[in-house]
């Protein structure tokens, strides 16, 4: 599928503050960073930079506005990918993250400003003035956005054509409604999962437990599964069958995005590509890991990929 066009629906955008500690975090005091990295906060915006790094031309749609909305529409437009904007009143969230001296990452997420339905009706429009073979839904829903929306818009743009590949990378109710819409894809991480299968994450002890849930989703839903396990890898179930890929032991640096740039390969490597399954996932765990290599939301470049792909062959 290498002529497909893509596009990335962004609900929700965000600024990500990242300060690193020199100590131990300590609530209710006083804590002073040593270092912050600003960067983009949103699922939607670390995939398609990602895809763009990995030279698959993506197409963009969000909101904007307010004092951070020039700030956030910086990270993507430096990486000359197109983009499509809708201004609100509420404007764009910023989004708070620290680590410290453990490796303990603690977030603090805006729920997002008010979306009129006036708003969200403007961007739904633009997607659909396209022809897209691939639609990637991604992140929380904002503040007058029903849960059910990812849903509902999967259902409203396949009316126009039944064959575009819809991807879902969201969690709690938004995911709960919208794997009811049998996109091609799903991305949830444990707890994400978790929630979806209505099991405590203490329950999923195992890589097989994760399996063994990801069967029951699948033929509940008829959705394929790429599920991420942090440092026990990735696994996939889905049409093709099921298949399981360990992580690469790297220097720890920054979590967040770590998955949207696990999901951005596995499209880019599968449906890009037209890899095998295992092959894809193989290269989406050396994508994760060289994402951890870098602070903040920082997304790494397609070289440090390659290279630990090459040494995870080895």
């Amino acid at each position: 599928m290498k002529n497909s066009k893509i596009a990335v629906l962004n609900l929700n955008p965000g600024i990500d503050r990242v300060m690193y500690l020199n100590e131990p975090l300590k609530c209710g005091c006083l804590n002073r960073s040593n270092e912050c990295v600003l960067g983009q906060g949103s699922k939607a915006a670390n995939f398609s930079i990602m895809l763009k790094r990995l030279c698959v031309d993506v197409e963009y749609f969000s909101f904007t506005g307010g004092v951070f909305g020039e700030i956030c529409n910086s990270f993507i437009e430096k990486e000359n990918i197109k983009t499509h904007y809708v201004e609100t009143q509420g404007g764009v969230r910023l989004n708070f993250k620290v680590v410290d001296s453990n490796g303990c990452y603690t977030e603090v997420n805006e729920k997002g400003a008010f979306v009129e339905y006036e708003e969200l009706e403007k961007l739904l429009l633009l997607v659909e003035k396209q022809d897209f073979d691939i639609i990637v839904l991604c992140g929380s829903l904002p503040s007058g956005v029903e849960g059910s929306a990812y849903g509902k818009i999967i259902k409203r743009i396949r009316q126009h054509n039944e064959n575009i590949r819809f991807i879902l990378d969201c969690d709690g109710e938004a995911l709960k409604q919208g794997v009811k819409a049998v996109p091609y894809l799903i991305k949830p991480n444990r707890a994400e999962l978790c929630d979806l299968g209505q099991v405590l994450v203490t329950d999923l002890k195992t890589k097989e437990d994760a399996f063994a849930l990801c069967r029951q989703l699948y033929h509940k839903y008829g959705v394929n599964i790429l599920c991420t396990l942090d440092c026990d890898g990735v696994i996939y179930v889905g049409a093709e069958g099921d298949f399981s890929q360990n992580s690469i032991e790297v220097e720890a640096k920054g979590f967040n995005g770590a998955g949207d740039t696990c999901l951005a390969a596995f499209v880019f490597a599968r449906l890009y590509m037209n890899y095998e399954i295992p092959k894809s996932l193989e290269y989406c765990v050396c994508a994760a890991a060289a994402k951890v290599e870098l602070r903040g939301s920082i997304i790494p470049q397609k070289e440090r990929i390659d290279e630990l792909y090459k040494i995870y062959k080895i």
